[in-house]
């Protein structure tokens, strides 16, 4: 898919999203996706106790081929 899939897709969210929008969206749990964020895969913005992760980043985290898993065992 190409960016501009994703942002149709995703035209109905806000710009920012909470950490656990992100795992609604990726029907991930909400462990898993900070996760994602504590280990740098997931790019977001700590504001003060608050993590948000801009809908680019969840794109670009969506773009990314190395975060696909294609033979899985």
């Amino acid at each position: 898919m190409t960016e501009r899939t994703y942002l149709s897709i995703l035209k109905e969210y806000p710009e920012v999203l909470s950490v656990q929008e992100v795992a609604k969206i990726l029907r991930i749990g909400k462990n898993k996706a900070y996760g994602l964020v504590n280990e740098g895969t997931l790019s977001s913005i700590k504001m003060g106790g608050k993590i948000i992760v801009p809908k680019m980043c969840l794109i670009q985290f969506l773009l990314d081929t190395k975060n696909y898993q294609m033979n899985p065992e």
